[in-house]
């Protein structure tokens, strides 16, 4: 993986290792932000803790993420063929997942938790 990851940073492709992070975390934030404004807990913290509805959640969470979380395997799929004439499934998996998914899941939760913190304190004062 690390042999992948160096020869994706310094060949064709490498500004993705930037804009697909930058773009998740966009995702994120506007998702947070949304999960706030319609009283849900963080993302995270909710997927964790409520177990009936643990799979519906995770469910949702992944459709939201679908499209970047696709963009960014078919394009490590691209860039490996470009690269190294061979293309490995997992090493596009485990892209998407580093790259995109955890950003985007890690930002939701926290922008919800920022969002909710400001929130209840611009409510107090008033």
């Amino acid at each position: 993986m690390r042999q992948y990851l160096f020869e994706m940073s310094h060949g064709p492709g490498t500004l993705r290792l930037l804009l697909q992070p930058l773009m998740s975390t966009a995702f994120g934030i506007l998702h947070g932000l949304r999960d706030q404004h319609q009283g849900r807990r963080p993302y995270l913290w909710d997927l964790f803790s409520s177990r009936g509805e643990r799979m519906q959640r995770l469910a949702a969470g992944l459709r939201e993420i679908l499209i970047p979380l696709g963009i960014a395997v078919v394009a490590s799929l691209v860039f490996q063929y470009v690269i190294r004439s061979h293309v490995y499934l997992v090493f596009a998996l485990l892209y998407a997942t580093l790259f995109v998914a955890i950003p985007y899941f890690l930002t939701r939760s926290l922008t919800n938790r920022i969002a909710a913190r400001r929130w209840r304190a611009t409510r107090e004062e008033t």
